[in-house]
């Protein structure tokens, strides 16, 4: 990456996106080429600014005339393009900065995809271009696509040449794949605004496009490629901003198998693997995250076009009986409701159809075809049913005829509510051309499928029922207790939530079994016993835990059991912790530090298997009590939480106990990773019965 942004230059969003002059260093003749397709590009698609070739083999291009350096170019450039060798890459940087030219796009590779000196030699090109105040887009990418003023500069053949404007900015670290976002979104008619393929990003990363796209008014939502956050704190503070402006973000993260970090400490090291923490950070902080190229398509096409629903009720319509079971399937499968029809609709309706009942779905039959009349009645008494907040207008496969006559009318019914509309038509190639040309210019979220209709509607719903995260303010570092020695114990763990005014049960160590027994006969039974011995961390894993202990008899019979262990592995303990055993439902509640994000709190089923269950979720910390509830919320074990067969579950506290670790973890800069497994959730309270810890080891 790049120096710190606030010693950057700041970015000319109008000079990357549409520039009056653009310089093509590098332009060939060859539109075959890379070189050439640039200026090929602009020309076919109508550029009105002035095209700029610079090369010293030719004279002109494409029938432009062709600067011979950089030099000779007239003052006023607004961007250039570098398609030059990587190892002419620096000169050309350097000549284009040193004439005041704000946006350099490298599109050549050859830089920090090949290792550690291709990383040197571009952040060599920022530091030049940071020095002149220009900023370098890529290098590795392929440049920038303006749709509504007709800047097409992508250097590449695989671009559709046929566009339609709209509020969709795409922004991708991949050149490859954010093509065809843009090739799949515009031959669905979707509209693009921008598409800026970032590539290496030695200087503009996608949190600070991100940030600039909020500034643009012709951006309705934004669609992003991400392979990994170079910047994730800038990307964090980006997503907030969308957030706080409402403009949507979704996200395709590319690279998401887990090559995750592992550690033999805590439970939580073992479990942060990187796409673990990427996927529940983005949707702390308000991003939509997506699976596939058409699911992103999609998604950012209807956040740009429709309203926020009110809820999940969905209604279909449908000519086709089969149609309308299949999208109701679909539907519920991706978790949205179909209600009834309302009795006043159900009553409007029944007069008009003489072949079938009115339902929810809905299926008018195919007499609307040869009735236009019936259609109109029949879509205003379903759009205007206030017992939905979504409608699904699923069109069969028609073909031209059919189209002409009934299409404008579910057009028209769509554009006059102000509810989510998605409006899908099966596409069939040739038979569909008029269907999709009057879809094309409707301003209506429109399909290829009933599926694609169905999808987007849910993640719809998924985007508005997020809760953005509530940040917390910042609170002053902790210093490290005096009293924490370089390998802390339990004990020395438990000690340090103590401190923060955290429970544990009580509990005794001694080295003495009466003693032991004395304790538990103490503070009842029963009583859980453990072995502490320095280094060891899984001590259940050993058979050096015992639990429900009920007698002084099982009791000795354990502290026996243990010091067989002990002599048999050779461990030199510290003593036999007894406590009171707790009741309740075992939770985890661990710390790490992200490499990327920083610190971040886990939560997630606990006991000794909490590693083979997939239910856990991620916070940037510090967490508000609210945004914790809404952590714990997510996991599946949350129902049982709510109460179930009669238990009851004192949620609060572990909510309170999760805020306090993440605040506590993040003024504790000299903590790496914290395990609290298990924490017991009783009816009253939550008690932390095993704490592991480890330190940061100082540079």
């Amino acid at each position: 990456m790049g120096p710190h942004p606030q010693l950057s230059p700041a970015l000319q969003l109008g000079t990357l996106l549409a520039p009056r002059r653009i310089a093509v260093v590098g332009a060939s003749p060859n539109a075959a080429k890379h070189t050439g397709r640039t200026v090929a590009n602009l020309i076919q698609t109508g550029y009105r600014g002035q095209i700029l070739p610079v090369n010293p083999r030719y004279d002109e291009v494409s029938g432009l005339p062709c600067h011979h350096s950089v030099d000779e170019l007239p003052d006023g450039v607004d961007a250039a393009y570098i398609l030059v060798r990587a190892d002419l890459v620096r000169d050309a940087v350097q000549s284009c900065a040193d004439r005041g030219i704000p946006s350099i796009i490298v599109c050549s590779s050859g830089f920090g995809e090949l290792g550690e000196e291709g990383v040197r030699r571009q952040q060599e090109l920022c530091d030049i271009a940071h020095a002149r105040g220009s900023r370098v887009l890529g290098p590795n990418c392929i440049g920038v696509l303006n749709v509504p003023d007709n800047v097409i500069a992508c250097p590449t053949l695989n671009l559709t040449t046929r566009f339609t404007a709209g509020g969709v900015s795409v922004v991708s670290q991949s050149g490859g794949l954010g093509v065809n976002v843009v090739n799949l979104a515009q031959g669905r008619g979707i509209g693009i605004r921008a598409f800026i393929s970032s590539g290496n990003e030695c200087d503009l990363d996608v949190a600070e496009l991100v940030e600039a796209l909020l500034e643009d008014d012709q951006t309705s939502s934004i669609a992003l490629v991400v392979e990994q956050l170079r910047d994730a704190a800038r990307f964090a503070a980006a997503a907030e901003l969308a957030s706080d402006s409402g403009t949507p973000l979704v996200l395709l993260k590319i690279g998401r198998s887990e090559v995750g970090r592992r550690s033999a400490l805590g439970h939580t090291g073992a479990m942060a693997g990187e796409y673990a923490v990427f996927h529940d950070v983005i949707r702390q902080l308000g991003v939509l995250e997506v699976q596939s190229i058409d699911e992103l398509v999609d998604a950012a096409a209807i956040l740009a076009l429709a309203p926020a629903p009110r809820g999940r009720r969905l209604v279909v319509v449908s000519p086709s009986g089969g149609e309308c079971s299949y999208v109701a399937d679909r539907a519920v499968e991706r978790g949205l409701e179909l209600p009834d029809l309302s009795d006043s609709t159900v009553a409007a309706l029944t007069p008009h159809m003489p072949l079938g009942a009115p339902a929810n779905p809905l299926d008018p039959t195919g007499q609307i075809i040869g009735d236009p009349a019936l259609l109109d009645r029949v879509l205003d008494l379903v759009t205007s049913d206030e017992s939905f907040d979504l409608i699904s207008l699923a069109i069969p496969t028609w073909g031209a005829h059919d189209s002409e006559r009934l299409l404008p009318r579910f057009i028209e019914a769509a554009r006059g509510v102000d509810k989510p509309v998605a409006l899908s038509a099966w596409s069939a190639s040739d038979l569909t051309e008029t269907a999709d040309e009057l879809l094309r210019g409707s301003g209506v979220p429109h399909f290829p499928s009933a599926d694609a209709a169905v999808d987007a509607l849910a993640n719809l719903v998924r985007y508005h029922s997020l809760r953005p995260w509530n940040r917390p303010a910042p609170l002053p570092a902790q210093d490290r207790p005096a009293d924490l020695g370089a390998e802390p114990g339990e004990q020395q763990a438990k000690n340090l939530v103590r401190s923060w005014g955290l429970r544990t049960p009580e509990e005794r160590l001694t080295s003495d079994p009466e003693t032991a027994v004395e304790f538990a006969e103490a503070v009842g039974w029963p009583v859980v016993a453990k072995l502490l011995c320095p280094g060891v961390h899984h001590k259940s894993d050993l058979g050096l835990v015992r639990t429900s202990i009920s007698s002084a008899t099982e009791l000795r019979g354990a502290l026996r059991d243990f010091d067989a262990v002990a002599g048999r592995l050779g461990l030199r303990p510290d003593g036999y912790l007894v406590c009171r055993e707790v009741a309740g439902a075992e939770m985890i509640v661990g710390a790490v530090r992200d490499p990327s994000f920083g610190p971040v709190v886990m939560i997630g089923a606990g006991g000794v298997f909490a590693e083979h269950f997939a239910d856990r979720v991620f916070r940037l910390c510090p967490l508000s009590v609210d945004d914790a509830l809404d952590a714990v919320a997510q996991l599946r074990v949350s129902t049982i939480l709510a109460g179930a067969r009669g238990h009851r579950y004192d949620v609060s506290a572990l909510a309170e106990l999760i805020a306090t670790v993440s605040s506590s973890f993040a003024r504790s800069p000299w903590l790496r990773e914290l395990d609290l497994n298990p924490v017991i959730v009783g009816e009253a309270g939550a008690s932390i019965v095993d704490a592991v810890l480890a330190l940061n080891v100082p540079d």
